[in-house]
């Protein structure tokens, strides 16, 4: 596992550099793009943006774009910044750099881990909600090989309203089955998803998730570590006892933290590969997994 950075300093200069490079990146002239987006108006956006780096590609949903009308109907649509703030806590540039932060470890651990580019793997954001980070995954993953799933109807209705290529798909809150066919994905990631659940639906998830992933597809969670509960020692007392806590804020929702030790216990269908921090979102520990062996 990585050290947990927690100095400020470092925090803020990394949050400068990529709102600098976040700036530049919205600057660059898109003349080209605009004419191939207009003369290939079927393209995929893996097509028109394969080349590109991310947070080039990202600082487009931080530009304006009128002057550019053919890729400005292309892309999906951000939400108004108050439902990005009511969903994640954040908006605008700072989530935007959450959030190729996140898609950057992404595709390095998919890359790292299966000796494989991302382009050629079928991928399953699980509880995509608006689309966040589905939106920073289509220039690697082409039109028919992403997915985007939610147990949220507002969710999905969100998402299928910004103009996606694709719908959100429908899973139940307590699943029992995926609606999936078995070993179709090479990369699942549920970012802020078991951050939320109680156990028993989060023993649902993570147990319907194997009969979809291929033998050797990386799964992707975050989970809350211990930091969580530092005002709360009733929860982090629970924690440090049985590795997980769960403070309920709603109907089968709430916040949660779980230890390495309680995923590999509670879900021996999964192998834990490794573990990092993010410096840009401390309260989200990053966790890698694959099926583990029959």
């Amino acid at each position: 596992m990585l050290t947990f950075v927690t100095d400020p300093g470092a925090v803020a200069q990394s949050r400068a550099t990529l709102e600098a490079a976040l700036n530049a990146a919205a600057a660059r002239d898109l003349s080209d793009v605009e004419r191939e987006a207009r003369e290939r108006p079927d393209a995929s956006i893996a097509e028109l943006f394969g080349d590109w780096a991310l947070m080039d590609y990202a600082a487009l949903y931080l530009a304006d774009l009128a002057p550019y009308p053919s890729l400005e109907q292309r892309l999906p649509r951000m939400p108004p910044p108050e439902v990005q703030r009511g969903w994640t806590g954040s908006s605008g540039a700072s989530l935007m750099m959450q959030s190729v932060a996140f898609v950057e470890r992404l595709r390095s651990a998919y890359e790292t881990l299966t000796g494989r580019h991302l382009q050629s793997a079928t991928a399953l954001d699980y509880g995509a909600g608006w689309g966040r980070l589905t939106r920073l995954m289509l220039p690697y993953v082409p039109d028919g090989r992403l997915f985007a799933c939610d147990a949220w109807e507002r969710a999905r209705r969100l998402f299928d309203g910004l103009g996606f290529p694709f719908r959100s798909d429908a899973v139940d809150e307590i699943p029992t089955s995926l609606p999936y066919r078995d070993g179709q994905f090479d990369l699942v990631w549920l970012f802020s998803v078991l951050t939320h659940l109680p156990a028993d639906r989060a023993d649902a998830v993570m147990r319907s998730l194997p009969r979809i992933v291929s033998p050797e597809g990386l799964v992707v969670i975050t989970v809350r570590p211990p930091q969580r509960w530092r005002s709360e020692p009733v929860l982090a007392a629970a924690h440090d006892r049985d590795g997980f806590a769960h403070q309920p804020a709603g109907e089968g929702w709430g916040e949660t933290s779980m230890s390495l030790d309680y995923i590999a216990r509670r879900w021996p269908q999964w192998q834990v590969l490794g573990s990092e921090r993010n410096l840009l979102d401390p309260l989200q520990n990053v966790v890698r997994l694959r099926r583990a062996p029959s």
